[in-house]
């Protein structure tokens, strides 16, 4: 299975910063070593460790020092994985992002996502990855990581409806950000594998207000159109580093366990 990671964001939130640097390649704790790193570089190596070995980096062009980055701590393309990169021109959203990567995934019926900005301390994807085994289907839409999240958080993230059952757990709904009502408490992170019919369905969205192409709204094209899809707990501590306060909160509670 190939893996795409979209890292094309402008990171206002962490300007001066990224005035001349990649949220990404902000530096970071790495949960299990307390070693100082970056986020892109435990994302990769996230895919890396779980056999994922065509990686492909979306970027924008005012990005190219993720590359950069990742060879200098020694991930550049190796005998037994090849990470490649295509370039987003403007960032117009997740569901656009992943577009870019149709040619590198080519025929392959499905692919995983990891998102560049959050990361953990369990690998997610060796769980993912089995479940999927088990509901791969001719319906097979997608099958994604979820935790649970506070009422008040869920207006945050988008939210899933589950059917009961033990795990995976079928989806019966996707909500972005509800600001009323959310379906459930359990909030999508930033693990997926996706049929490769999200292409054509990310074709059809329609830009929101700020001209953004989500992923959301094809996942929720594909669920009105049968596709099935499925989600699995999280196992361990998610960190973000894609806000600030997420950042700081994870360098406070990783870093109180090493550096105390």
């Amino acid at each position: 299975m190939k893996a795409v990671i979209p890292a094309a964001g402008l990171g206002k939130r962490f300007r001066p910063w990224t005035f001349g640097n990649a949220k990404e390649n902000i530096p970071i704790i790495d949960p299990n070593t307390g070693e100082f790193t970056s986020t892109i570089s435990l994302v990769t190596k996230e895919a890396i460790a779980a056999q994922l070995r065509d990686i492909l980096l979306i970027i924008s062009p005012e990005k190219f020092a993720i590359p950069r980055h990742l060879v200098e701590l020694g991930q550049s393309n190796h005998a037994d994985y090849r990470i490649l990169t295509a370039c987003q021109p403007t960032p117009r959203g997740l569901g656009d992002a992943i577009s870019y990567a149709c040619s590198f995934i080519g025929p392959e019926p499905a692919f995983a996502v990891l998102l560049g900005d959050d990361f953990y301390d369990k690998n997610p994807l060796p769980l993912l990855i089995k479940s999927y085994e088990t509901v791969k289907s001719a319906k097979f839409g997608g099958i994604l990581t979820v935790m649970p999240v506070s009422a008040e958080e869920t207006k945050r993230y988008g939210i899933v409806g589950v059917s009961n059952g033990p795990e995976p757990f079928r989806i019966t709904q996707f909500a972005e950000k509800p600001q009323s009502n959310p379906p459930s408490n359990l909030a999508i992170t930033g693990r997926y594998i996706l049929s490769r019919n999200i292409f054509d369905y990310v074709r059809r969205v329609a830009p929101d207000s700020r001209n953004e192409i989500g992923l959301t709204p094809a996942l929720e094209l594909m669920l009105a159109d049968g596709f099935e899809f499925h989600a699995v707990n999280i196992q361990g501590t998610r960190y973000d580093a894609g806000d600030p306060k997420g950042w700081y909160d994870a360098i406070k509670n990783i870093g109180g366990k090493f550096y105390a």
